[in-house]
């Protein structure tokens, strides 16, 4: 008598799950906003939190933020420094690259030439 009823139920319940799941997990890939093409966007997060997009330039570039995370869609690669001068300790990113480094504050960036 509840056989056909329950599987019914049982079909319903399943199919709401998958499309919580399914839903839950497309939903953070949107958050992240396509960076402008040319230009590097640094990430106070892991491709989250506070961001600021700069396009080449010659010089230093003091940050105002700590950067995790980065974007490189500019024409030529870059360094992050932990100094708010381009000085020290750098990790370098090429071009049309990204990344994340939770482990090193990124304080100043300075382009190729």
């Amino acid at each position: 008598m509840f056989g056909g009823k329950f599987k019914a139920l049982a079909g319903v319940v399943a199919a709401g799950a998958l499309a919580l799941v399914v839903g839950a997990s497309a939903a953070p890939a949107s958050a992240v906003a396509t960076p402008p093409d040319g230009a590097v966007t640094l990430y106070s997060g892991v491709f989250s939190g506070q961001s600021q997009s700069y396009t080449p330039a010659p010089g230093c570039t003091a940050l105002p933020f700590a950067a995790h995370a980065e974007f490189n869609f500019s024409p030529v690669g870059f360094s992050v420094y932990q100094s708010t001068d381009c000085t020290g300790p750098a990790l370098y990113f090429p071009t049309n690259d990204f990344h994340d480094f939770t482990d090193f504050d990124g304080r100043s960036i300075q382009f190729a030439s």
